[in-house]
């Protein structure tokens, strides 16, 4: 086999050669063959048609009167040729077919109405027929408030009203002036109402509690009298031990009218009795020891 000779630059061969390569790219291309890389070839160096290239395969062994000849097809690309002269014009071509119609073009203007012509009026058709009741139309909105009408007569009186609650109870009015003096018998009665009292301490007509000075607490006497039938009771005993003893004061002074219970809750005086005037001071004085109970008391008056 022959060394094959791979050209670097540029190759200068006969113009022979030069058509036989050119036959040789057309037909590569022609046959859809792309060609790049290196270009396989044997040139005929002696005997008739010296100087010849023919276009081989890489593998394909040159003849006895040839000399393997390859080159690379990736060169610089050559200026552009000069622009050919225009060729003749060719023939008219058939007439093509009819193409699709075109879309609507857009409604022109309105034109101006035409005169009016009267013609005789028509007879009168009959009546038709009553059409159905149209649907209750919406509500309106609320008329403004007209102006107060007079005011009318007063109408009868209604029916008295149930009882109301009765109203709390008022502060006690002041004692009223001393009445006359009145005949007959009568009771005086009063204590410490809810209050405990204790030794040394004073009590007086009426449930006004206790006081440890019986001058501005006592009770005055209405009329002149004689009092009598003391009776005493404490809301508890006194214990065991602890005696109790109730005087009627008068003006100040102790009376005679007294009475004590030991372990007790009650006692009374029914064998004494004292004298008053009207205006006299009356109260019952506590001595001993009561234990610490609410005390009341009453006596008569004739």
């Amino acid at each position: 086999m022959k060394k094959r000779i791979v050209a670097q630059g540029a190759i200068l061969v006969t113009f022979a050669g030069l058509l036989v390569s050119g036959a040789a790219f057309i037909s590569a291309h022609a046959a859809g063959t792309p060609v790049t890389g290196t270009i396989y070839s044997c040139k005929v160096v002696r005997g008739r048609g010296h100087g010849h290239i023919r276009i081989v395969g890489p593998n394909a062994t040159c003849k006895s009167f040839e000399r393997p000849f390859d080159w690379l097809s990736g060169g610089p690309t050559g200026p552009t040729g000069a622009t050919g002269a225009t060729g003749a014009t060719g023939p008219k071509g058939a007439t093509g077919a009819t193409g699709a119609t075109g879309p609507k073009g857009a409604t022109g203007a309105t034109g101006p109405i035409g005169p009016s012509g009267t013609g005789p009026t028509g007879p009168t058709g009959a009546t038709g027929a009553t059409g159905p009741t149209g649907a209750t139309g919406a509500t309106g909105p609320t008329g403004a408030t007209g102006p107060a009408g007079p005011t009318g007569a007063t109408g009868p009186a209604g029916p008295t009203g149930a009882t109301g609650p009765a109203g709390a109870t008022g502060n006690t009015g002041p004692t009223g002036p001393t009445g006359p003096a009145g005949s007959g018998s009568g009771f005086l009665q009063g204590g410490t109402a809810n209050t405990n009292m204790n030794a040394n301490q004073f009590m007086t007509v009426g449930e006004m509690g206790v006081s440890a000075s019986e001058a501005g607490f006592s009770a005055t006497a209405p009329a002149a009298g004689t009092i009598s039938k003391l009776f005493v009771h404490g809301e508890g005993s006194n214990g065991a031990g602890h005696t109790s003893t109730y005087t009627l004061f008068v003006n100040g002074v102790a009376s005679s009218l007294t009475c004590n219970y030991t372990n007790g809750t009650d006692c009374s005086d029914t064998a004494d009795s004292v004298a008053v005037n009207a205006g006299d001071t009356l109260s019952v004085e506590l001595t001993g020891n009561n234990a610490t109970k609410p005390v009341h008391w009453r006596a008569q008056v004739t």
